[in-house]
């Protein structure tokens, strides 16, 4: 969910961006930057030890 949430407030911004001027390329570099990041968090955390396997 939070890998959606994260694409689509990359897409409104990079949208806004590119409507006040700003180049397309900086703006989709921007969008691309917080999808990426979004998408290693969600992938790192597959990786994090169940709370259960610390507490035996």
């Amino acid at each position: 969910m939070g890998l959606i949430v994260a694409t689509t407030f990359a897409l409104a911004l990079w949208l806004v961006l590119w409507s006040i001027d700003v180049k397309a390329i900086d703006a989709f570099i921007l969008a691309i930057t917080i999808i990426i990041t979004a998408a290693g968090v969600r992938m790192a955390l597959a990786y994090r030890p169940d709370r259960d396997a610390i507490d035996r």
